[in-house]
C-alpha cells in the first residue's frame, strides 16, 4: 500500500487507478508495542472497509487534530472493530504472557475475546468496574486477590 505524501489531506493510493479519501477518524488505539493507529472511514466506502492505519501513513492532520479535540471535549461513544457497543467485562484469562477479557457486547448474548492493551484502550471504564466487582484485600496474605466468575472461556 503506499500513501500519497502530495498535500492532498487524508488521500491514500493504492494503485495509479485507486485514490482513498478519509471522510472520518472514527477510533482511536494504541497497539501493544505502543504504536498509534487511527480506525478510518473512507470516503465513498461502507463501515465494513473501514480500517486501521498507522499515524505514520496518515496525510490528514487536520482531521487528527478535530479528533482528538473532540475526543477531549465530550465523551465519545466506545465501539470496537467489530462495530459493537461494549457491556460488560464478564471474565478474564492469562494466556502465558497475555491478559485478555471476555467482553458482553449490548443488544446481543454475543461475548468476545478481548486483548487487555485494547480493552485499556477502548473501554478503560470497564475494565475498572470489573476489577471494583472482583478484587478483594485478603488480610491474610495482606495482599489483593482476584476473586474470579466460576465460568470458563472458549476462545
Amino acid at each position: 500500500m503506499e500513501f500519497l505524501n502530495s498535500g492532498i489531506m487524508g488521500k491514500r493510493k493504492r494503485s495509479k487507478k485507486e485514490t482513498y479519501e478519509v471522510e472520518s477518524i472514527v477510533n482511536k488505539r494504541t497497539t501493544d508495542d505502543g504504536k498509534i493507529e487511527y480506525f478510518l472511514k473512507w470516503r465513498n466506502y461502507s463501515d465494513d472497509d473501514n480500517t486501521w492505519e498507522p499515524i505514520e501513513n496518515l496525510n490528514c492532520p487536520d482531521l487528527i487534530e478535530d479528533y482528538e479535540k473532540n475526543m477531549n471535549e465530550k465523551k465519545r461513544k466506545v465501539v470496537f472493530e467489530n462495530g459493537m457497543i461494549p457491556e460488560k467485562i464478564v471474565n478474564v484469562t492469562n494466556t502465558g504472557k497475555n491478559i485478555k477479557y471476555m467482553i458482553k457486547f449490548k443488544d446481543t448474548e454475543k461475548c468476545s475475546i478481548i486483548p487487555s492493551a485494547e480493552v485499556r484502550q477502548i473501554c478503560p471504564e470497564l475494565l475498572v468496574d470489573f476489577l471494583l466487582e472482583h478484587v478483594e484485600w485478603c488480610e491474610n496474605n495482606d495482599k489483593w486477590i482476584l476473586k474470579l466468575p466460576n465460568s470458563k472461556m472458549n476462545e
